[in-house]
């Protein structure tokens, strides 16, 4: 996930692995460019053409009223089928060029972008680490979480 302060919080982290035995992975700030080539490179056709099926829809789909007097949203049915076409609108280019832009390529010696590789060579000195202390990065940080609020009780 991301590191938007609620992922962080000890509850999320513990919940996914409670509910869903899954480990929690924080990507640092500033890795869009490098890990997430949608955002890069075609969110942004693929969502203006969603818009432009909205705005058609509402000027010129059949009205339909709720009881209450409110106009009824498009059927999932339809915002599905406009999901479709704005997809296959995306040309198959310009999705293999964002993975290739972002450094992530299909190729038999995988290539990651610079950043990304550094990323992943410090979590291999971190993963050698914690085999050493025994502990995961969470179970560290909540190690260090309830010595700082024993510190705190000590100084209360």
């Amino acid at each position: 996930m991301d590191s938007a302060t609620s992922h962080l919080k000890k509850t999320v982290i513990s919940s996914f692995k409670q509910h869903y035995n899954t480990e929690v992975a924080i990507i640092p700030g500033g890795m869009t460019p490098v890990l997430q080539p949608a955002d890069v490179h075609w969110n942004k056709p693929f969502k203006t053409t969603m818009r432009e099926k909205w705005i058609q829809w509402l000027s010129d789909g059949e009205v339909e009223y709720t009881r209450s007097g409110k106009r009824k949203s498009a059927s999932y049915e339809m915002v599905v089928h406009w999901v479709s076409e704005c997809w296959k609108a995306l040309s198959n280019d310009l999705i293999h060029q964002s993975f290739l832009s972002c450094g992530i390529t299909g190729e038999a010696s995988v290539r990651f972008h610079q950043r990304l590789q550094l990323i992943l060579q410090d979590e291999a000195v971190n993963d050698k680490d914690e085999e050493a202390s025994g502990l995961t990065d969470t179970e560290e940080n909540e190690e260090r979480d309830e010595e700082a609020e024993d510190m705190e009780e000590v100084d209360n």
